[in-house]
């Protein structure tokens, strides 16, 4: 019996050069990959996040539009999955697209998801200096699962209320903030309208009527107002 057969196409704006990037897929022994046009060698380079989820080298791209085609087998039991562009470099969100930018290398306090990082869903470490001397640093508002304080070689976890660390702080002196990020806007069902949902299954991915949103529907991440240094 002849298998049929199905092809993925996406199309993006770089406005930045890009070197050594990777495409992350499930089920690359199955998949035949083009890049502008061009087979790309399917040779594994490792996984992303899951050893379900291999990655293979892309060839360096230039500032312009570029087309990444997917052919894989189809069957009454496959499951298209979701594919991942990786590397060195920002995003942008725009309307319904996503725009490759220069790598981030700064953030302000705020959500890092409209900084370039919309889809970022591992740590960031913040490399901040202290106004001030204290005894303790509290992070009054801060997306993430957790945070990790820094200072004077120091460590403070924070995770729950009053989100403080009772860590010592030298005035001009760093104090290093790391947040621990979530999978949700790398992995999860970021069309889906309802985000208030307590319960997430197959179906919030597979969405239609009012609970469909064909912009991104992105949870914020980061340190969305300024550390408190306490003496």
């Amino acid at each position: 019996m002849e298998l049929a057969s199905v092809c993925l196409r996406f199309r993006f704006e770089a406005r930045v050069d890009v070197a050594d990037a990777q495409l992350a897929l499930e089920n690359p022994e199955e998949s035949q990959v083009m890049f502008d046009g061009r087979p790309v060698a399917m040779n594994l380079t490792g996984h992303f996040t899951d050893k379900a989820i291999a990655t293979v080298a892309l060839p360096d791209m230039v500032a312009g539009t570029h087309t990444i085609e997917i052919q894989l087998s189809f069957t009454k039991k496959t499951s298209i999955e979701w594919v991942y562009l990786l590397g060195d470099f920002g995003v942008t969100i725009e309307g319904l697209h996503g725009v490759v930018t220069a790598p981030v290398r700064t953030l302000s306090f705020g959500d890092w998801t409209l900084q370039g990082l919309p889809f970022y869903g591992g740590n960031v470490t913040y490399h901040c200096t202290a106004p001030v001397a204290g005894d303790a640093v509290q992070l009054p508002h801060f997306k993430g699962t957790a945070v990790k304080v820094c200072s004077q070689g120091q460590v403070g976890v924070i995770y729950r209320a009053p989100y403080q660390a009772e860590v010592p702080v030298k005035a001009g002196a760093a104090v290093d903030i790391t947040v621990f990020g979530h999978r949700a806007n790398c992995f999860g069902p970021i069309h889906l309208a309802e985000p208030g949902l307590v319960w997430l299954g197959p179906d919030s991915y597979r969405t239609k009527g009012t609970f469909f949103s064909p912009e991104f529907q992105l949870r914020p991440l980061g340190i969305t107002s300024a550390p408190i240094v306490y003496a």
